[in-house]
């Protein structure tokens, strides 16, 4: 079978959706090696070496308008590049397809990984809304599947959009193999480098209003841990964050870690007592499951794709604006060793229903 992917965000995204593309043309390649894979990309990134050479068949604009207007190419004109490779898949790994794909005689499939800015639009400008959702909707019109990360994002699809509900699959991602092998790979330099404390809680994700940092920072003073945050903190939510952690008092309690290797953060996991991720909405959810592979107990909100993700392995908080809720569900696990260990158990458990070869599986099922 010859796949190909739209890999813009694999070369050029550092995380989310970057992540997710590099992890699945990764793994699809490991495990099903027969097949033949091309990349379809604005342009190269050396970063990622390892995609810019075989067995990968990188394709790139062609032709001085093309290299010129790479967007253009990527939603129109790259569909003469699609044909002539003579695909029998092409896979849009980001919530898009090229407009032009009804012309591809291949089978199309497109990943949703969610519609957050139809649910929180204040997040986003009017232009980026109006961009986001006409993509998502020509590529629910246009392909032959719907690959949704949740059932969350399914029925948001179904819900926001009314997609045919028959059209969609929900396969769920897995994490980095560095996660699943976080015994043998870690790199404890994150903690001199930093100056970190031995015990902590911790908190992984970008630093915006959806996220909740602010809400745990606020209960920060009624909780004997400190708190390493892994994320950027440039953005104006995240000066209310630093505004609130010098009103409290704080400085010494919180440490932000930025430019964080996997490796790293594999690390994090494995010596937190716990991932406390008090977000309000996910597509999925992705800092959950790495948190349970490395054995690391974790509180979040109880909405969204996060249960689905969590199940019964994890501690959930039922109202995020309620900070004595938080304080309450932090302070209960930490003071109980028994019940670190028992989350620790049952996050791992839970974690072996989104392993990577179960994902790869279900979804190069879809490609036939």
């Amino acid at each position: 079978m010859k796949i190909g992917f739209d890999a813009k965000r694999l070369y050029m995204n550092s995380s989310g959706l970057g992540n997710y593309s590099r992890n699945l043309v990764t793994n699809m390649n490991k495990l099903f090696p027969a097949n033949e894979y091309v990349l379809f990309t604005p342009h190269l990134n050396q970063k990622q070496k390892s995609f810019c050479e075989n067995p990968f068949v990188n394709v790139l604009p062609n032709g001085f308008l093309n290299r010129t207007f790479p967007s253009k190419w990527r939603s129109n004109s790259i569909i003469s590049q699609i044909n002539e490779q003579k695909l029998d898949v092409f896979h849009g790994l980001s919530n898009e397809l090229p407009y032009t794909i009804a012309d591809f005689k291949g089978k199309k499939i497109v990943t949703i990984h969610d519609l957050i800015f139809i649910r929180f639009p204040e997040y986003y400008s009017a232009f980026d809304r109006a961009n986001y959702r006409k993509k998502v909707t020509s590529a629910c019109n246009l392909a032959d599947v719907i690959i949704a990360i949740s059932h969350q994002t399914k029925n948001d699809l179904i819900e926001f959009l009314k997609v045919d509900s028959a059209k969609i699959r929900v396969v769920y991602q897995s994490c980095e193999e560095v996660f699943w092998n976080y015994k043998t790979v870690q790199d404890l330099s994150v903690f001199t480098q930093n100056n970190l404390p031995e015990n902590f809680i911790l908190y992984v994700g970008t630093v915006e209003p959806r996220k909740n940092l602010l809400q745990l920072v606020n209960a920060l003073p009624s909780v004997d841990m400190p708190l390493v945050v892994v994320g950027r903190v440039k953005s104006a939510y995240g000066k209310k964050v630093t505004d609130a952690i010098e009103t409290l008092k704080l400085n010494n309690k919180v440490h932000f870690v930025q430019n964080v290797s996997n490796n790293q953060l594999a690390s994090l996991y494995a010596k937190a007592k716990c991932l406390v991720y008090p977000s309000s909405f996910e597509g999925f959810g992705l800092p959950v499951l790495e948190a349970m592979v490395c054995g690391c107990p974790v509180i979040t909100g109880k909405n969204s794709s996060l249960v689905e993700v969590g199940g019964n392995a994890v501690s959930y908080v039922e109202n995020l604006n309620n900070v004595d809720e938080i304080v309450s569900e932090i302070n209960r696990l930490l003071v109980s060793s028994s019940l670190q260990e028992e989350q620790t158990k049952a996050g791992f458990l839970r974690s072996m229903e989104f392993t990577t070869e179960e994902w790869i599986k279900n979804t190069i099922s879809l490609y036939v």
